[in-house]
């Protein structure tokens, strides 16, 4: 589900299992497409796995989020997304769908971003969201990525 995930075979006496944790049956440009393996026994992490967990389509998420930015271009869009896969993810998905401003980035994401990129993954210019070196009004308009912790601190509410 993000770049370098792997799962595990094991066979031993004519049984064969197989152990994975998180995984995406989607397309996703940030990493490889799970390959289902036949075996006897699957090993899994199921967090979303209920019923319950319908997410809506990707592109129509970031379709909403650029309709914002563009309605509200006085205001900073803060987007909440994991440091290691969802952050990149979010990234390449705005790229995808044709966002070629700056995308600004809290500092945990810097350096997992920057492996992604050379690991061939593009995610376009990332610039950090350092709102010490900036004013508030430097980020009107921008789209900001950060971790979700990130939001409970007053790094979040420095932003228009």
């Amino acid at each position: 589900h993000v770049l370098g995930s792997a799962q595990i075979a094991v066979e031993h006496r004519g049984m064969r299992i197989v152990a994975s944790g998180d995984y995406k049956r989607q397309k996703d440009d940030t990493c490889q497409t799970f390959e289902p393996i036949p075996c006897d026994i699957f090993i899994t992490e199921a967090t979303f796995g209920l019923p319950v967990f319908r997410h809506p389509p990707d592109t129509e998420e970031i379709a909403r989020l650029l309709k914002s930015a563009a309605q509200f271009p006085e205001r900073s869009h803060l987007i909440g997304a994991y440091a290691l896969g969802k952050a990149q993810r979010v990234m390449r998905l705005l790229r995808d769908c044709g966002y070629d401003r700056p995308i600004y980035i809290h500092g945990a994401l810097a350096k997992l971003s920057e492996y992604y990129q050379r690991q061939g993954i593009d995610l376009g210019q990332l610039d950090p969201a350092t709102v010490d070196s900036a004013g508030k009004d430097d980020f009107a308009g921008a789209i900001v990525v950060g971790p979700p912790a990130a939001f409970a601190d007053r790094w979040a509410r420095r932003f228009p």
